[in-house]
């Protein structure tokens, strides 16, 4: 159990869901990997008194955080307040969350063990955080690129990692009607998951032509069951050696990146 004025601090590089196209109550895989050169130090400690005090934190992550807080104040009893200060490379906002949270149950509970990485799927499923945000959590128990599935087996990745650099962001997607019908929306699902773990593969064997091939497909799905207007024509674009354009989903919107991937070595 916390004590007041206790605090943590967290410097890391930022890691991010490359690979995540979410589908309404499915669980896909999902492959994250650190941002090369990235840092972001995140600090919170624990106040008397119940309430958030929010500093560096960016706005569209504010009500996430706030739900957060509310939830584990109603449903875990907590009589806490946490002051909150970020620092660092505002490149993906859904890491900066998971790991606002993650030290806050850190801090009440002593330790992120299983449980703990249980407690925080749950809340993140309660409060409607997609797979792709829920996937990060992990990412310091991995110390590195993993594959990570709601409730499965995660698996470690070689040493790969990746330049990002946004390209735009819209609001959240809307998805489309082909999603809620049943018939079409179970081997949809299961295409997604094949892509994903065919991503992997070519990923381990460093297998750029298929690669390629599958990132086409990737995105072309991200525009098939989505909104997307934005970008459609860069995210479609062949794949050049590790470089390629890629939609992701962040908390509260999609953000087109141009990604270059950085092997061991290179």
């Amino acid at each position: 159990m916390s004590r007041v004025n206790e605090g943590v601090e967290l410097r890391s590089v930022v890691y991010i869901p490359l690979f995540c196209l979410p589908l309404p109550k499915k669980h896909n895989p999902v492959i994250v990997l650190p941002i090369k050169d990235s840092k972001i130090t995140v600090s919170v400690e624990v106040l008397s008194r119940q309430g958030l005090e929010l500093s560096g934190v960016p706005p569209i992550i504010d009500k996430y955080v706030y739900d957060f807080y509310e939830f584990i104040l109603n449903e875990l009893g907590v009589n806490y307040g946490f002051r909150i200060d970020v620092d660092g490379d505002y490149i993906y906002n859904g890491f900066i969350y998971v790991a606002i949270t993650n030290l806050m149950i850190r801090l009440l509970s002593g330790r992120l063990s299983n449980d703990e990485y249980g407690l925080l799927r749950l809340v993140d499923s309660r409060l409607g955080i997609s797979d792709c945000i829920t996937a990060i959590r992990e990412y310091e128990v991995v110390g590195g690129p993993y594959i990570w599935r709601y409730d499965g087996e995660l698996l470690k990745l070689p040493d790969i990692s990746c330049y990002a650099r946004e390209v735009l962001s819209t609001e959240d997607i809307s998805l489309s009607s082909v999603v809620s019908n049943e018939v079409l929306a179970t081997p949809l699902t299961r295409l997604v998951g094949l892509l994903i773990i065919s991503i992997y593969n070519s990923l381990i064997e460093k297998d750029y032509k298929s690669l390629s091939n599958y990132i086409r497909l990737y995105n072309s799905l991200w525009v098939g069951v989505s909104d997307i207007v934005d970008g459609v024509s860069q995210s479609l674009k062949p794949v050049t050696d590790t470089n390629f354009y890629i939609y992701i989903q962040d908390l509260g919107r999609v953000t087109l990146f141009e990604v270059q991937l950085v092997f061991k070595g290179g």
